[in-house]
């Protein structure tokens, strides 16, 4: 009577994914963990990480909502910052390299640590912090640049439901897992936070019912669109490329690494879908060096969305009334299609205030989070290709 033994591994590292209709906020689908028997702690819902770099849309649309244009330069070079605790504040790029003035979409694109921190500079930490606080993925945004680049604790379901916003063009959105309920009599007595039906239970029955679907402006249509072209520079060309690999429909989206490879982060979106996925361990651990957004987070979302959009149309985000794309070139002279809003042309903002100087940060408090410089990573230049290396690394040391 031979028995039989089976040997399984059970990973210590853990991921969590959400899936849902922007427009309604339906959550389509949500893991929590690799094993809910094993560990039924929800990391959509309940895990704090850092999201680094996936923060920036909302810094950049900032900049947007401020009249700042896509093609605006602003400073991709160092920042030194003396603590009063006699350490020193030095942010740095993937690379630990900088390629000085480059284009505000392409310091997106590349995820460019000290470009946006010269931009958060110039925007100001207060008003990053408000569009921080009103798209819901903190409460309060502590007041030092580090934040700028995804050293906050958040959630994976906060960080998606920002990130339907941006799909809705600016309409809050709030993610639900229960439509609505109804009661013995007919009457509705819970509905989603971002639909309403006039007609579910008063209306025609022979009539499919109306839904409509709610929720407060929290930006600029126009503002938001320039950052929708500008994240589907994120997966075409940028840190992101490995997420859309074989996908044939329009996407945006912004990956995230936090210091020492500890967390990866992709969220991504078409008019239809989102999908967000974290992966990292319980108790912070490197998941290894390169193992960034792109690379871990990246084929996830791309095997899932494979089969969430096959029977999906190709759709584009649409451009709102006035909105045009116009050509304008990356640093290395290739042609792109940025958004421009009436009254904004290429190259009109070529002389701005974002090149003004290399001062140091505004100062910090003692032991204010940093982001330190990590390896050059190989075959990198000053207009690098397309790849999956994410330049954020925001994090605590």
């Amino acid at each position: 009577g031979g028995k039989t033994l089976a040997l399984e591994q059970i990973p210590k590292v853990q991921g969590a994914l959400i899936s849902m209709d922007p427009r309604t906020g339906r959550v389509l689908a949500m893991v929590g963990g690799w094993s809910h028997d094993i560990s039924p702690f929800n990391r959509v819902i309940q895990a704090q990480r850092q999201p680094g770099s996936s923060v920036k849309p909302l810094v950049y649309l900032t900049a947007m909502e401020q009249g700042l244009q896509p093609d605006a330069p602003v400073l991709d070079a160092p920042f030194v910052q003396q603590m009063s605790n006699g350490t020193t504040y030095r942010p740095g790029n993937y690379e630990d390299s900088f390629q000085g003035p480059v284009p505000i979409f392409h310091a997106l694109e590349q995820s460019l640590n000290l470009a946006t921190l010269h931009l958060a500079r110039q925007i100001g930490l207060d008003n990053i912090a408000q569009t921080f606080q009103s798209f819901g993925i903190i409460d309060q945004m502590p007041p030092y640049y580090p934040s700028a680049i995804g050293a906050i604790d958040t959630t994976l379901w906060k960080m998606a439901a920002a990130y339907a916003t941006l799909d809705e063009y600016g309409r809050q959105v709030q993610p639900s897992l229960i439509d609505s309920v109804t009661g013995p009599d007919g009457k509705v007595l819970y509905q989603a936070q971002n639909q309403s039906c006039d007609n579910c239970t008063n209306g025609d029955p022979s009539q499919p019912p109306i839904v409509d679907y709610s929720g407060a402006q929290l930006a600029d249509p126009d503002s938001v669109f320039q950052m929708l072209t500008m994240m589907k520079g994120v997966v075409l060309r940028g840190t992101g490329v490995p997420a859309v690999e074989g996908i044939s429909q329009p996407v945006a989206g912004k990956t995230g690494t936090t210091n020492n490879f500890n967390d990866a982060w992709f969220i991504g979106f078409t008019p239809g879908v989102l999908t967000g996925c974290w992966v990292g361990y319980d108790t912070p651990a490197s998941l290894g060096n390169n193992q960034t957004g792109g690379n871990v987070c990246g084929p996830i979302w791309n095997e899932y969305m494979k089969v969430a959009l096959a029977n999906q149309p190709d759709m584009d985000f649409p451009a709102p009334a006035g909105m045009t794309l116009q050509q304008v070139p990356e640093p290395d002279g290739t042609m792109v299609s940025e958004a421009f809003k009436p009254g904004q042309t290429p190259g009109a903002q070529a002389n701005n205030s974002l090149l003004g100087g290399t001062d140091n940060l505004t100062p910090a408090t003692p032991g204010a989070p940093g982001t330190p410089a990590t390896p050059a990573a190989p075959g990198t230049s000053a207009a690098p290709a397309p790849s999956a290396i994410d330049k954020s690394l925001g994090g605590l040391y």
